[in-house]
C-alpha cells in the first residue's frame, strides 16, 4: 500500500504548476516542523518538570531548517537544477549510471563532485575534530570532570570515523561511475 500511495502521491505533484507544486511542499514541510515542534516543546516540558516554553527550541529548529535549505540550494546550484541532484543521488545509490549517460554532462559533473567531496573531506573534518576537542576541554572545566571530556572526545572520534568512511564510499561509487562512463 505504501509504495502505491507514494506513487500517487508523485504523480498528483507532478501533475501540479511548479509554483503550486512548491506551495504544497512547502507547506507539507511547515507543517511536518510545527508537529514536531509542539512535540519537542511538551516533551521538554514533562522532562524537565517545568511549563512549556514554546520560544526555547526555536533558534535551533530555525536554524538547523536554514542550514538544509541552503545545503540544498547550493547543491542544486552547483549540479545545475535539483533533477539532476536526484539523476545523481541515484546514480550513486544504485552505483549504475542513468541509460543514455551524455558523457559531456556526466564527465564533468563527476569530477567536480569528486573534487568537492574531496575539499569538504579536508575542511570539515578538521573542523570537526576542534569543535569537539573545544567541547571536552569546556566539559572538562564546567565540571563534568574528566569522564565528560573523555566521552567528549569519544564522541567526536566515532563522528569523524562515520563521516570519513561516508565520504570514502561515496568517492568510491563516484570512481565506478567515472569508470562505467569511460567503458560506454
Amino acid at each position: 500500500m505504501g509504495a502505491s500511495t507514494g506513487d500517487g502521491v508523485r504523480q498528483w505533484l507532478a501533475g501540479l504548476p511548479t509554483t503550486t507544486r512548491r506551495v504544497v511542499v512547502a507547506g507539507s514541510v511547515l507543517a511536518v516542523y510545527a508537529v514536531v515542534y509542539v512535540l519537542l516543546v511538551l516533551l521538554l516540558s514533562a522532562m524537565f518538570d517545568h511549563p512549556p516554553d514554546w520560544t526555547g527550541p526555536l533558534g535551533p529548529m530555525v536554524g538547523s531548517a536554514l542550514g538544509v535549505a541552503l545545503v540544498a540550494y547550493w547543491q542544486r546550484r552547483r549540479m545545475g537544477g535539483g533533477d539532476r541532484v536526484c539523476e545523481f543521488t541515484r546514480a550513486l545509490r544504485r552505483r549504475r549510471l542513468p541509460d543514455g549517460a551524455d558523457p559531456g554532462v556526466w564527465g564533468p559533473l563527476l569530477a567536480r563532485e569528486r573534487r568537492v567531496l574531496r575539499r569538504w573531506r579536508a575542511i570539515v573534518l578538521p573542523l570537526v575534530a576542534v569543535v569537539f576537542a573545544a567541547a571536552a576541554v569546556s566539559a572538562a572545566v564546567v565540571g563534568l570532570g574528566w569522564a565528560g571530556g573523555v566521552s567528549m572526545l569519544l564522541a567526536g572520534a566515532v563522528l569523524i570515523a562515520l563521516l570519513w568512511l561516508a565520504s570514502r564510499r561515496n568517492l568510491a561509487r563516484i570512481d565506478l561511475l567515472a569508470d562505467q562512463l569511460a567503458r560506454d
